[in-house]
């Protein structure tokens, strides 16, 4: 058999953790089509490699837009927000046909949470750090680097040639105005976050 963690209680931890983030379900943007990313159901347990892989991100998938919306809600104080697409509608003479008001969703984890988390993505983008090239001059960025492998249909393992390299993060670092998720697909030269991702950021 495959050991499981006692009542599943970490994988549960963990799976409910995605879901507050928004991982394993459609953001509800306003756009066709749009993909949920893959989670494995909560009401299967998950065995303890499942739940030490997903932790870093392998066995599950997500889109772009959930990454930006995850990483926008640690800048605003644990709260994940409504997607919204168009802020404004006027008409051809200038009268406001329709705004969009920003809504919180959920409270994905708490405030205090969410500053920690914040000052430590810090550290990523100085120093040592591995998304340095993700600095703005005269600002502070908070930030996380992401190199992962692809699954390989044809041989249902992990890739060693085909990456996906991201970086995502908020600017000013204290005082967030603007959050963003950069994802670079089966980069050829150099396939890490911090060097093919952080850049563009």
């Amino acid at each position: 058999g495959v050991a499981l963690f006692p009542d599943n209680a970490w994988g549960q931890r963990l799976h409910d953790a995605f879901r507050r983030f928004g991982f394993g379900e459609e953001t509800g943007v306003a756009l066709p089509g749009e993909a949920s990313g893959v989670l494995l159901p909560r009401s299967r347990p998950w065995v303890q490699v499942e739940t030490a892989t997903a932790a870093f991100g392998h066995g599950i998938s997500v889109t772009n837009l959930q990454l930006a919306m995850a990483t926008a809600a640690i800048a605003n104080g644990g709260r994940l927000m409504e997607p919204i697409l168009v802020r404004r509608v006027q008409s051809g003479t200038g009268e406001l046909v329709r705004e969009a008001t920003p809504r919180v969703r959920r409270q994905a984890v708490p405030a205090s949470v969410a500053r920690t988390v914040a000052e430590m993505m810090i550290a990523v983008t100085e120093g040592n750090g591995t998304g340095v090239q993700a600095r703005v001059n005269g600002f502070s960025v908070s930030g996380k680097t992401g190199t992962a492998q692809k699954a390989d249909p044809r041989t249902g393992r992990y890739s060693q040639d085909n990456y996906v390299a991201s970086f995502v993060g908020f600017v000013p670092a204290r005082r967030p105005v603007l959050a963003m998720a950069v994802t670079i697909d089966e980069p050829m030269v150099e396939h890490s976050g911090g060097a093919v991702a952080a850049p563009v950021f």
